[in-house]
């Protein structure tokens, strides 16, 4: 079925819709679809869109996993076995809303339902579009989530007690505490379970005090906010790097999360019973303690820097780093300095030395996805203000496919500043800047780079103020610079490589915990699988009881599951519930537990 948008041939009056009414009639004949087995598949093709594909996206709701389905007959079996189950039920209309997008010919309304099983509660968000064949809606994608399981619901008011436990056995230890293991830390907590956090660091939020001193989030606030606890007031629209090292803290103290700092894991055994026996080093001693669960939130990457090896560096007579270890521009004022990579860092860097009064190179290796805060800012604040609640936004960014993302992505945005972006972006062109198309789910879980929300260094390069030199490979370092492979030299006093951080040091952290053998197990923590998810991360690690978590604050927050593939057009993130979805999976792993072993099944 071809992969395309489901366009109509005349535009709709979308004044004249009664959304809610077309979303309770729709959720009446998907009612009476589900319950009639013999007829399920010709009865599909009356709800689900036919001359596109449809879309299921499922997030433990119906499956227990993080799956999406691409047909009617794929999402035929998707409903057969979750109704064999009993992990499906009617669906229950709560609102509906028409949205128009920036194509005249393409409108959907997207209604938002629940329905409950024994033992679940979950929620749907349908988008909806108008079969003109037969003049019906149909769903073109559908999104069903895990909400709280019945007995064990979220409690948010146990955040404000202490998370202090006592005794020799903890339910979860989070290795991490960064944005990613405060955040799956208190939506433990949250359930009930009793969680430590350890963190290598002396102080909490110490690993972005390291980061240069420029550094800020590229995103507002609004959309890095954390779960159950938001920014201060104070804080600026983009944050700095100080205002997130001192909210991490603050964040930790607020939820009453028992973090232990300088801490590091000496070793971990798993036992046949289903127990962790963890030393755990702390600054002056040892210790032995037993968890049911092991999460290891060390970082998309674990900040384990990717440097290239270029000979001739013991001869170089200036200065070479990695950006991890760039701090500011202080003292190249009037110095030659190339920065090597094109990503945000690479970008930030470039602009803060030439701010700083050096002359300025960039050296880019592949094409690089550039977005536009102008663009992204505008369709973000849409979802993320002071107005709407960010665990809706979330759910609603989520409810996109990420292969519907993407097409919604293909139309070119309505807004004033797009002749202002694509005159930048003609110029970057111009200036021997290699552009790739926005499709976040490469550059951000297969890269891990190559890509750059504009905050100004684009205007620079632009203007001829920074230089790009593009595509050629460097060949070595000599006495006052670098060789390219074309031959041509560039002078420089100081080298930055931007180059990114290894993305498989989550992995190979497990690995080392768990020994080559028991680790051969282990699947990959990023890049996506057949269906467009991460492949372990937030999910079934292959391991019993040991689970991958990372992300950015949003990911933390509701996390990036096939990731971000430029939502409704570029620089949209396509999210996944992951905070409070793994600490789901802890808590149904311990009552399944706790079930077997009071004789239950």
């Amino acid at each position: 079925m071809a992969l395309k948008l489901p366009l109509l041939s005349k535009s709709i009056d979308t004044t004249q819709l009664v959304p809610t009414e077309i979303g309770a009639d729709w959720a009446t004949r998907f009612n009476t679809a589900i319950h009639a087995p013999s007829n399920r598949s010709n009865s599909l093709g009356e709800i689900l869109v036919d001359d596109v594909a449809p879309w299921w996206t499922d997030h433990l709701s119906l499956t227990w996993d993080i799956r999406t389905f691409d047909s009617i007959n794929k999402i035929c079996d998707l409903l057969d076995y979750a109704l064999a189950e009993g992990r499906l039920s009617d669906l229950r209309l709560q609102n509906a809303t028409v949205h128009p997008t920036a194509s005249d010919n393409l409108v959907y309304i997207q209604g938002t339902y629940d329905f409950e099983t024994d033992t679940t509660l979950s929620i749907a968000i349908v988008k909806l579009v108008l079969d003109e064949r037969t003049d019906t809606w149909k769903a073109w994608t559908v999104f069903t989530k895990l909400d709280d399981l019945k007995g064990h619901e979220e409690n948010r008011s146990r955040l404000r007690v202490d998370g202090y436990t006592t005794g020799d056995h903890v339910d979860v230890l989070v290795l991490g505490a960064g944005q990613s293991g405060l955040q799956v830390g208190a939506a433990l907590r949250t359930l009930g379970l009793s969680c430590l956090l350890i963190e290598q660091h002396a102080r909490i939020g110490d690993q972005w005090r390291q980061h240069y001193d420029c550094l800020k989030l590229h995103l507002p606030k609004w959309y890095a906010q954390f779960a159950y606890h938001h920014w201060p007031a104070k804080t600026p629209l983009l944050p700095t790097r100080n205002d997130v090292a001192d909210f991490l803290e603050e964040y930790a103290k607020t939820t009453h999360l028992n973090v232990m700092t300088s801490t590091t894991v000496q070793s971990a055994k798993y036992n046949l019973d289903g127990h962790w026996d963890v030393v755990l080093n702390f600054s002056d001693s040892s210790k032995v303690l037993r968890f049911t669960h092991i999460v290891l939130a060390t970082g998309i990457n674990g900040l384990r820097p990717v440097m290239p090896i270029v000979p001739g560096l013991a001869l170089f007579r200036g200065v070479a780093m990695h950006s991890s270890e760039y701090k500011n521009g202080q003292g190249w004022d009037g110095k030659k300095a190339i920065v090597v990579g094109c990503g945000n860092s690479g970008h930030d860097i470039a602009r803060d030395l030439y701010n700083h009064g050096a002359s300025v190179s960039m050296i880019q290796r592949n094409p690089t996805m550039v977005t536009h805060q102008a663009l992204t800012n505008a369709k973000l604040g849409r979802l993320y203000n002071e107005s709407i609640p960010v665990e809706r936004a979330d759910d609603l960014m989520e409810s996109t496919a990420p292969p519907v993302a993407t097409l919604l992505a293909s139309i070119p945005p309505k807004v004033l500043n797009k002749e202002v972006t694509s005159a930048v972006n003609e110029g970057l062109i111009r200036a021997g800047f290699r552009l790739e198309p926005p499709d976040r789910s490469t550059f951000v879980f297969e890269r891990s780079g190559g890509h750059y929300l504009n905050s100004g260094t684009s205007k620079l390069i632009v203007d001829g103020k920074i230089r790009v030199k593009s595509g050629i490979p460097v060949k070595c370092f000599t006495l006052n610079g670098l060789i390219f492979e074309d031959s041509t030299n560039l002078p420089a006093d100081l080298v930055v490589f931007a180059t990114g951080y290894d993305l498989h040091s989550m992995r190979d952290t497990a690995m080392a915990l768990l020994g080559a053998e028991e680790g051969k197990s282990l699947k990959q923590a990023w890049g996506m699988d057949d269906e467009g998810n991460v492949r372990g991360t937030y999910r079934d690690s292959g391991h019993p009881n040991l689970w991958y978590f990372g992300g950015d604050f949003q990911g933390a927050r509701y996390c990036e599951s096939r990731v971000g593939v430029a939502a409704v057009y570029e620089g949209m993130l396509d999210v996944l519930p992951v905070s409070k979805l793994l600490a789901l999976q802890v808590l149904a792993s311990k009552l399944c537990m706790l079930n077997r072993y009071q004789g239950g099944k």
